[in-house]
């Protein structure tokens, strides 16, 4: 109704117009219980409608199944995680008052194993972003697919060892990743370096300089300079001190 009230504008911006507008989309049932009570005739508002219609139609302990299917609802294996997110949606319906990061947390925790592991230790400040990203990283990474086939199951047996790490402990993780990613840089790039070196050199020994000391060499080395004259400008094959 809310939607309809915003497409149609002025001609239902008043509330009487808008009880009137609702009441005509009622079934028998509940078209007869409105009609057949005369105290209903004064209803004036629209939250007063409502609360009569819910008090009414609405099951006594709608809010305590809601809950309870809320904490037992899961992803199914062959069930996308938009139709989860709509399977839980509806629940939440019937707890308005559910504050956003019980709601967040239910979520999170009924996806599936691999998609958890995806977004399991974001912070999410709505509802809607935790679902954009469970969403989002399904489509990206194919990871409920994953959690369906042996065969990529298989393939991917180490990222998901590595996973497991993250659950334990993500911080740590993490930052031993990003750390030994950039070490590995470093040594990779060091290594080409005197590869470079050495073949425009000569090999190894030709690295050796007279006059300077080892330290003074490796520093040259760390700082790409020139190992005779220590210019960043060219390297020691191309030294004008050696003409």
């Amino acid at each position: 109704m809310r939607y309809q009230f915003a497409a149609y504008g002025a001609p239902l911006a008043g509330e009487p117009a808008r009880i009137a507008f609702a009441v005509s989309y009622l079934g028998p049932v509940p078209l007869q219980w409105w009609d057949a009570n005369p105290a209903h005739q004064t209803v004036h508002t629209w939250d007063e409608f409502v609360k009569l219609l819910r008090a009414r139609f609405r099951p006594v302990h709608a809010a305590k199944q809601a809950r309870t299917e809320l904490f037992k609802i899961k992803q199914a294996p062959s069930q996308s995680a938009g139709a989860y997110a709509a399977a839980f949606q509806e629940l939440l319906v019937s707890l308005p008052d559910m504050h956003v990061d019980d709601a967040v947390f239910l979520f999170v925790r009924g996806l599936s194993p691999a998609l958890k592991r995806r977004v399991g230790d974001k912070e999410f400040a709505t509802l809607s972003s935790a679902i954009n990203a469970a969403v989002s990283s399904e489509g990206l990474y194919g990871v409920q697919l994953a959690d369906e086939s042996p065969a990529l199951a298989a393939a991917a047996g180490h990222s998901m060892e590595i996973n497991a790490l993250m659950e334990r402990d993500p911080e740590r993780t993490r930052d031993a990743f990003k750390f030994g990613t950039m070490a590995a840089e470093i040594i990779d790039l060091k290594e080409q370096l005197f590869a470079m070196r050495a073949a425009g050199a000569g090999g190894p020994a030709g690295g050796r300089v007279s006059g300077l000391s080892k330290q003074q060499i490796d520093e040259r080395l760390r700082g790409g300079l020139c190992l005779r004259c220590g210019s960043a400008d060219h390297f020691k094959n191309d030294c004008p001190r050696a003409q």
